[in-house]
């Protein structure tokens, strides 16, 4: 189990997740965009973009504090 935040740089609030390392960060991306509806987004740890490719367990650290940006920011 990996434990870790989701934070919208465009809003003022976060949400804490718990993902089963095995996951496919293909599952992420579907819960954010379920989140922010077909808009698509882009995922940010520091100055690194993450990619739906891997699995969270690899890709995320317990701890990690990831920022969304929806894909309206992006434009």
């Amino acid at each position: 189990m990996v434990k870790f935040t989701l934070r919208d740089v465009c809003g003022s609030h976060s949400m804490r997740m718990d993902m089963n390392g095995d996951e496919g960060m293909d599952a992420l991306f579907s819960v954010i965009s379920e989140y922010y509806g077909n808009e698509g987004c882009c995922l940010r740890r520091g100055y690194d973009l993450m990619i739906g490719d891997g699995h969270v367990g690899t890709t995320i650290c317990d701890g990690d504090v990831l920022d969304i940006i929806p894909g309206w920011a992006v434009r």
